[in-house]
């Protein structure tokens, strides 16, 4: 479990807080295009994300933390609930219109809280052998 929560971790440092940014700051790269990039990268975090949130739920009923449902919470939430809101306003603003920052904002906020917990799940398990009926992974 403690890999696969700073693997996750580090993904989500990677892709939206440095990636993502960094790609805004290009000066030839125009806001349709940096929008664009950005819709199929967390797309692609997405399905990343989808493989290490059930990897977390079997260590939950193995009763590692009942605190690794708070990052798989709050992935459905983005997933289900942010996400396709954000779709629509960022296939708006690739079409010209103005968009409300809000939704981003709330994504972003859950981004952090997602990696913090993410982090003090990793950084505080405990660093036992697995045995022989357990994954390495988990």
């Amino acid at each position: 479990m403690k890999r696969v929560a700073l693997l996750w971790a580090g993904i989500i440092i990677g892709c939206t807080f440095i990636a993502t940014p960094a790609k805004f700051q290009a000066p030839d790269l125009s806001l349709p295009v940096a929008l664009e990039i950005g819709h199929v990268t967390f797309r692609w975090v997405g399905m990343v994300e989808a493989i290490f949130a059930p990897i977390l739920l079997v260590a939950f009923f193995r009763g590692v933390s009942k605190w690794v449902l708070v990052p798989i919470g709050i992935l459905v939430v983005q997933w289900a609930a942010v996400m396709p809101l954000l779709d629509a306003a960022t296939v708006s603003e690739m079409g010209g219109k103005a968009v409300s920052p809000v939704l981003h904002i709330v994504f972003i906020g859950l981004e952090v809280a997602k990696l913090t917990t993410l982090l003090i799940l990793g950084l505080t398990s405990a660093n036992k052998a697995p045995s022989q009926n357990q994954s390495s992974l988990v």
